[in-house]
Formats: C-alpha cells, structure tokens, sequence
C-alpha cells in the first residue's frame, strides 16, 4: 500500500512547503504483569515486580491529512532485563528498512530529543534526508554554544500568529549554522531557537485574566 502510495504521488502531496517529512517516535502497545512471550520486554520495579510489554519505533508521514504510518520496528528482548533493545537502535533499523523497502520517501526525518544520537543522525544522511532534533539536553555542549551566541543579539526575525483557539502568538527565532561542538556527528549542525509569546484570557476565581504564556525550544 505504501508503494502504490509513493507511485501516486501521495507523499508529495501532503508535504509541507515542498518538503516529504516523517516523524519517528517510541510507543509502548501494552503492558502485562501476568503474561510473558518470548518477544515480551520487561521492566522491574522497586516493589520486584515486572511488567512484561512490547514496544515499538515508528514511522509516521507528518504535515498533510493522511498522516499514514510508513513502517515500524519491534523492539526485541535481549540477555538481562536492563539489556532489551533501546529506542535509538530501533530506529536506526528503522530509517534503513524504510530506505531499502521504498527508496526516497522522505526528505525530513523528524526526531524528539531522545534519538538525538549520532548513530541515528547518520542513519538518516545516509538515507539521504535531512533531521530535525527538538532539543530539550542545555547541557550540551552545542546547545551551550548556540545559547551563548543567542544571549548577545536580538532575535534574527519576529512575526505574529494565531494558535488553534486564535489567540495572539509573538514569535521570536534566533538561528545558527555550521555549529560543530557534537563531535559524534560528522557534520555541522544548525541550531534554531524559538520563543512563543501567547497572550490569552483564563478564568481566576470566576473571573477573567489576561495572561501570556512563553514556550520555548531548540
């Protein structure tokens, strides 16, 4: 089906600005304290008990209507119960299968920032897409670096947006490329920093109260 999608042209029709982007995330499908199989993963508690679960990585087209999942990796049990197969592994595995099974199907792999690791950066580049990291780790040393850069200047641009309840949003970005403090990575990084400013009104104590919530990221 995803190859009949992909021939159709279905990709690029739900791009966003041109762009094919799909999105890899962890899930958990179930989890049982009763049961095991032999694929089962498992995860000890501080009362001793374990649950026995299985997870997955997947791949999800992101930015159109169809937002159809692409592919997917079970992650697999190994020797030791602090020894199952971790996220990241699965999702270099994943990124490969997608690129041997439908070839080009994506120019963007987006990626929270628990798979911001080198291995499954490469894994994408040699997949021939482009990664967008959200980052959440300061303490990097890239992210330092962007920071300390950012802290000296005004905001690189600045505009005006409406959120899904059409509450004001004043955005601020700040922008920086060819940043190379993650050695792991064998190429430069860019590094964009947003901060939202949403004013909106809530209710106090029976009464209405103009706030402004500030979200940012990396």
């Amino acid at each position: 089906m995803i190859q009949r999608y992909k021939e159709q042209r279905g990709p690029q029709k739900e791009s966003i600005d041109g762009w094919r982007v799909t999105a890899i995330d962890g899930v958990e499908l179930f989890h049982t304290k009763a049961h095991r199989c032999p694929e089962c993963l498992t995860r000890e508690h501080r009362d001793k008990t374990t649950d026995y679960y299985h997870a997955a990585v997947v791949a999800q087209q992101v930015g159109g209507s169809a937002n159809l999942i692409y592919d997917w990796e079970m992650r697999k049990p190994q020797d030791g119960v602090d020894k199952d197969e971790g996220e990241t592994t699965v999702a270099q595995r994943l990124i490969r299968h997608m690129a041997e099974t439908y070839g080009k199907i994506t120019d963007v792999y987006t990626l929270d920032a628990l798979f911001a690791k080198a291995p499954v950066i490469h894994a994408a580049l040699d997949a021939g897409a482009h990664v967008v990291v959200r980052m959440k780790e300061e303490r990097r040393r890239i992210m330092k670096e962007a920071n300390a850069r950012f802290a000296n200047r005004l905001p690189d641009s600045t505009w005006e947006e409406r959120d899904g309840n059409r509450n004001t949003v004043y955005v601020q970005a700040w922008d920086e490329e060819k940043l190379a403090q993650w050695p792991q990575v064998r190429v430069p990084m860019r590094i964009v920093k947003i901060i939202r400013h949403t004013n909106k009104t809530i209710i106090e104590a029976n009464n209405e109260a103009f706030v402004t919530d500030i979200w940012s990221a990396g």
